[in-house]
């Protein structure tokens, strides 16, 4: 005759491991959909438009509107093509244009300080290139 005690202990060990499983199945899910999102949230909704006008400005080598010009990439927060790389959008030709916007540090300098005290001076949160404007 069998013990019929060995055979509730199984059932409360499949039991516990079904639980187990669950949370687990239940966890890798929470983990994954909230690494999507986050991942989703990182790129800038209109970074299609900024990769394709800055790689049109590349392509025509016009440094002006590739290094200086200020595009929005989200509320409060603006960037040049040039700085496009920091938000993970791709540019054609931007390697092309890498040295020609080192020369053009100081009117780049110039352009962000007449933002941020004319257009941006009442938003203290405004960010160009990933800073804060603090002029």
């Amino acid at each position: 005759m069998m013990n019929k005690r060995g055979q509730e202990g199984f059932k409360l060990v499949n039991l516990i491991l079904a639980l187990v499983v669950l949370v687990v199945i239940a966890g890798g899910i929470w983990y994954f959909t909230s690494k999507a999102q986050s991942a989703a949230t990182n790129i800038p909704g209109n970074a299609e438009v900024i990769s394709q006008a800055c790689g049109l400005v590349a392509s025509e080598q016009t440094k002006t509107s590739y290094c200086t010009q200020l595009r929005e990439i989200r509320t409060d927060e603006y960037i040049t093509c040039d700085g496009a790389k920091d938000y993970g959008i791709s540019i054609t030709d931007a390697d092309s244009m890498k040295s020609i916007c080192a020369g053009e540090t100081n009117n780049l300098k110039k352009v962000v300080e007449s933002a941020c005290n004319n257009e941006f001076k009442d938003k203290k949160s405004t960010k160009i290139n990933g800073e804060i404007c603090k002029y």
